[in-house]
C-alpha cells in the first residue's frame, strides 16, 4: 500500500529559491565593501566608485612573470677559473731624476701593440706616470719605449694623480685620474707617445630627482662613438632622502668645454675585501668587464675576480645588473706575494689579456698575463 505524497506549494519553492541566492551573494558584497571600508577607497583612489574584477588568467600569469624575473635575478652567477701564462715583463721606469714609477696601472692593446701604464704616488710631493709601449708584445723580441707623462708644454707631469684605468678613443688614449672635483681634472686624454693633451673634469649632476655630488672617475672604458662608461664613487642625494656615499657606474661623455657629462647611471654588486680596477667593455658581445682584486690575503693580493655584466638592454638609468659570470684568477704558486690584476683587453679573435702587479718569490716583476 503506497502513501500518497503531498504536493509542495510553488509560493514555498519559489522562497527557497530567493533565501538560497541571497546567501551565495551576500558575502561577495560584504567582502567587496569590507574591502572599502579597509582601504578608506578603492585603487583609483575614488570612494565608491565600482571596482572591476581583474581577469583571473591575467593575474595568473603576470605572477608567473614576476616569479620569473625574480628567479633570473635570484640566478647566481657561473663562476669559472681562468690560469694565466706570463707573455712579457713590463719593468720599471723613471717619470724624471728620483722618480720611479714601479706600479702597474693599466693596460690598453692597439693591434700587435701594448700600451702599459706605470705610476708613483708621493703623495704632496708629486705624482707621476711613465706610458710603456710594447711593439710586438707577444714576439720572443718586444721592443719597449717609455714616454713619460707630459703636460702640453712639454714639461713632466707631476699631479697625474693615481692613474688607474686607460681606453683608448679616436687614436687617444682616455686616462682615468681618481681625482675629487677641485682636486684638478678627472680625465686626461693622451696622446700615444704621452703628451697631455686634454683635460676634462666633473661637475655635481642632476637626472631627475636625483643629484650626484663629488663623482670621481676611477676606471674608463670606450662604450659607443663619443660615450665612455666610468666606475667612480660620489654621494647620491634622491629627492626627500638622506645623501648617501656610494659607488657608481655611469655613461658619460667628453665635452668641448673640457666637462664630463653624464646620461645614465647604474649599478654593479661590490665584492667585498677586493680593491676596485678598471673595467673593460666588449662591444661585440656587449658585456662588461669589472677587474677585482683582493686586498686584505695573508700573501698579500694574490687573488682576483672578473665580474661579466650584461648590459644588452642598452643600459637602464639606475638599473642594478647583477654578473652572469664572475672569472677567478689567483696566483698558482705559494711563493708569489703579488698578484693584482688592474686592467685587461680582450683582442679580436677572443683573446683575454691582463696586466697585473706581480711579485713572484717576493721580487718585482709586473707583466702581461694571457687568461686561458
Amino acid at each position: 500500500m503506497f502513501m500518497k505524497r503531498k504536493r509542495i506549494p510553488s509560493q514555498l519553492i519559489l522562497i527557497l529559491v530567493l533565501c538560497l541566492t541571497i546567501a551565495t551573494l551576500c558575502p561577495a558584497v560584504f567582502a567587496v565593501e569590507g574591502e572599502q571600508d579597509a582601504a578608506g577607497q578603492n585603487q583609483n583612489g575614488d570612494l565608491n566608485e565600482f571596482v572591476e574584477q581583474e581577469d583571473p588568467e591575467v593575474v595568473a600569469q603576470s605572477y608567473i612573470d614576476a616569479t620569473a624575473n625574480q628567479s633570473a635575478a635570484a640566478i647566481a652567477p657561473v663562476e669559472v677559473t681562468m690560469n694565466q701564462s706570463s707573455i712579457v715583463n713590463v719593468p720599471t721606469q723613471s717619470a724624471a731624476p728620483g722618480k720611479t714609477c714601479y706600479s702597474m696601472a693599466a693596460l690598453e692593446i692597439i693591434g700587435s701593440d701594448a700600451y702599459c701604464l706605470k705610476i708613483r704616488n708621493d703623495g704632496s710631493l708629486g705624482q707621476y706616470a711613465v706610458l710603456q709601449k710594447i711593439k710586438n708584445f707577444t714576439t720572443k723580441t718586444p721592443v719597449m719605449t717609455s714616454y713619460p707623462l707630459k703636460n702640453s708644454d712639454g714639461s713632466v707631469c707631476e699631479t697625474t694623480g693615481h692613474l688607474n684605468g686607460m681606453t683608448l678613443s679616436n687614436g687617444k688614449l682616455i686616462i682615468a685620474t681618481m681625482k675629487k672635483p677641485g682636486q684638478g681634472s678627472q680625465v686626461f686624454e693622451v696622446s700615444l707617445t704621452g703628451t697631455i693633451e686634454r683635460k676634462f673634469v666633473m661637475k655635481n649632476v642632476s637626472i631627475g630627482t636625483t643629484t650626484y655630488i663629488d663623482l670621481d672617475v676611477r676606471s674608463i672604458s670606450s662604450y659607443a662613438p663619443g660615450k665612455f662608461l666610468m666606475r667612480g664613487f660620489g654621494t647620491e642625494k634622491r629627492l626627500d632622502e638622506y645623501p648617501e656615499y656610494k659607488e657608481l657606474f655611469a655613461v658619460i661623455s667628453l665635452q668641448a668645454n673640457g666637462e664630463i657629462s653624464v646620461e645614465k647611471v647604474f649599478s654593479v654588486p661590490r665584492i667585498r675585501d677586493y680593491l676596485r680596477q678598471d673595467i673593460y667593455y666588449h662591444g661585440a658581445t656587449q658585456k662588461l668587464y669589472v677587474v677585482n682584486s683582493k686586498y686584505n690575503d695573508p700573501n698579500h693580493a694574490r687573488a682576483n675576480q672578473i665580474q661579466v655584466v650584461d648590459l644588452s638592454d642598452n643600459i637602464q638609468h639606475n638599473k642594478s645588473y647583477s654578473p652572469e659570470r664572475i672569472i677567478h684568477s689567483d696566483a698558482g704558486l705559494a711563493t708569489t706575494t703579488m698578484y693584482a690584476i688592474q686592467d685587461m683587453c680582450i683582442t679580436p679573435n677572443g683573446t683575454i689579456y691582463v696586466c697585473a702587479n706581480w711579485r713572484p718569490n717576493g721580487v718585482e716583476n709586473d707583466a702581461i698575463f694571457r687568461l686561458y
